[in-house]
């Protein structure tokens, strides 16, 4: 089931989760999709992670006792390693004002628990296009 990615290279992808059945999950999938990923469960540990290897994609839930997910977004938007990265929000809830929060606080998009393998695929995609988008010359 790999797939071929338009940018060529397998992406580095990030998990933060506490859960360690969805962390293995999480890996696993984007490991036979030809990925390199990785699970964290602290997002503290995941930021001292994510500034040394620059992932191309974090996926994070929000709800951690070390640091809530939307101070994790914030931080990882100000450090130059990550400020470019996808970043995903991981949550249970549909709620339109939470969405609003989530995104002025730096993520990409919020994915509804749980999440199926096309909604990984097409963030994956999104990710593409935002770098196929950054890398065309402006005009002057």
């Amino acid at each position: 089931m790999k797939t071929e990615s338009a940018t060529s290279k397998p992406l580095k992808i990030l998990f933060v989760e506490r859960d360690p059945d969805l962390c293995e999950i999480f890996v696993m999938i984007f490991d036979v999709l030809g990925h390199k990923a990785k699970a964290i469960a602290s997002p503290a540990d995941a930021l001292v992670w994510a500034e040394s290897e620059s992932p191309d994609i974090i996926y994070t839930s929000l709800v951690f006792n070390d640091l809530h997910g939307l101070e994790f977004a914030t931080r990882i938007r100000q450090a130059p390693e990550t400020a470019k990265c996808l970043l995903i929000a991981l949550t249970g809830t549909e709620c339109p004002e939470f969405v609003g929060k989530a995104t002025s606080s730096g993520f990409d998009s919020c994915l509804l628990k749980p999440v199926s393998i096309e909604a990984f695929l097409t963030t994956i995609e999104l990710h593409e296009r935002k770098l196929a988008n950054e890398s065309k010359p402006t005009v002057n």
